[in-house]
């Protein structure tokens, strides 16, 4: 099932003329990409919080996630009103692409992650 629909975003992607329209479908599966990277750090922040606030803790991660993108959404229509929905939806996929590289390259299992998600304060405990 997922391979149908694979073939057909695909095919819709090739005869796509429009730049507006493509960069509309990249931008799409990029978000879709680094959503998935976002909730998985916050999962794996959340899992290193004590037992006792672990869902609090992933909720409040999500909320953040939440209110950041709706401040973004409210000012989106005034950026689309000064540049144009074609070059917004062009500047948003070049600009989500850009990060991609960088999430590649992330050890989630560094400390770097464990820098990330620094639950000292949550926790109680001194490093």
């Amino acid at each position: 099932m997922w391979l149908l629909s694979f073939v057909t975003c695909a095919s819709s992607v090739l005869v796509c003329e429009d730049p507006a329209m493509l960069s509309l479908l990249l931008l799409t599966l990029l978000s879709g990409i680094i959503t998935t990277a976002t909730f998985t750090l916050m999962m794996r922040c959340s899992r290193q919080a004590p037992s006792s606030v672990q869902a609090t803790h992933y909720t409040v991660l999500a909320t953040c996630e939440v209110i950041g993108k709706l401040a973004f959404t409210s000012i989106c229509g005034w950026l689309a009103d000064l540049a144009g929905y074609r070059l917004l939806f062009l500047i948003f996929a070049v600009l989500s692409a850009v990060i991609l590289p960088w999430l590649g390259r992330r050890n989630f299992h560094s400390e770097a992650t464990s820098e990330l998600c620094d639950n000292s304060e949550i926790s109680g405990k001194d490093e």
